[in-house]
């Protein structure tokens, strides 16, 4: 095929003609779209589409796991870099962990990611992008979530809270602009299991002990809290009791900031707005 002209604007459209075969010298117009690679690249393209399509297929049956679900939830919601390296989800790439910086990528993973991603399926397009399919990417997840085990196992924490929370009072995720998904409470009692299914491969890829610790680094948060309100309570009292200077002592000892205690009733702490 030869290009012969360009229809610029929406939906651009090129005018192309056959060079051989059957059709040797017709002209048709087709989408721009259509034309996958210069003439010049055409076996790079199709070594690319074949070796796409094998790992593609040999990733399928990972999609709509928990696991899947989990290494998807590292990348975007915990690491937050997916323009250094994601997961494909259109259908030529979906299921594939797609490398697309791969300097950067060593950089924050180590000089052994090549290795670690390493299968007979795994690829450098033609684009330079490090391409693996889903038993190499589980193996990356697994693996680098025990090196980030403090975030996973926090955000997991934190995860968790929010799902019991959405069960009893919905929930809402922002948007670029305001509010975005809003689920029902009956939604998210729907989806709990599943969900929670994602968080117990988290915490597992990260160590059992690791979200043990989390567990109880949570638990012990919440005394302290429990104890530090009825601190100020007593602080109060104590304050309305008419000895203040006892209250400041107390709020002293117990190391509580003034900002820690709890404002009085009182109109000059109400926030009338601008």
């Amino acid at each position: 095929m030869r290009i012969e002209k360009i229809r610029a604007g929406k939906g651009a459209k090129v005018q192309i003609r056959a060079m051989d075969g059957d059709e040797e010298g017709m002209a048709s117009w087709v989408a721009k779209t259509t034309l996958k690679a210069p003439w010049a690249q055409r076996d790079a393209w199709e070594s690319d589409e074949r070796r796409y399509a094998a790992a593609v297929a040999a990733s399928a049956p990972a999609l709509r796991t928990a696991a899947y679900d989990a290494a998807s939830e590292f990348i975007y919601k915990i690491w937050h870099c997916s323009n250094i390296l994601s997961l494909g989800h259109a259908r030529g790439t979906r299921g594939l962990l797609l490398v697309k910086d791969l300097p950067a990528a060593l950089e924050q993973f180590g000089a052994d990611l090549p290795d670690l991603l390493s299968d007979p399926l795994t690829f450098t397009d033609r684009f330079g992008t490090l391409v693996a399919p889903w038993p190499a990417a589980e193996r990356w997840a697994a693996h680098t979530c025990r090196s980030h085990a403090d975030a996973v196992a926090r955000y997991a924490t934190a995860e968790e809270a929010a799902l019991r929370d959405g069960v009893v009072h919905g929930r809402t995720f922002p948007g670029s602009r305001g509010p975005g998904a809003i689920l029902t409470a009956e939604e998210c009692a729907d989806m709990f299991d599943d969900d929670m299914a994602v968080l117990e491969v988290l915490r597992a890829w990260c160590g059992v002990q690791t979200a043990d610790r989390f567990d109880e680094l949570a638990a012990l948060r919440a005394e302290v809290a429990r104890l530090a309100a009825i601190a100020e309570d007593a602080i109060e009292a104590v304050r309305r009791a008419g000895d203040g200077r006892a209250a400041d002592a107390l709020q002293q000892r117990l190391g509580l900031r003034q900002a820690q205690a709890r404002r009085p009733d009182h109109p000059r702490y109400v926030d009338s707005g601008p």
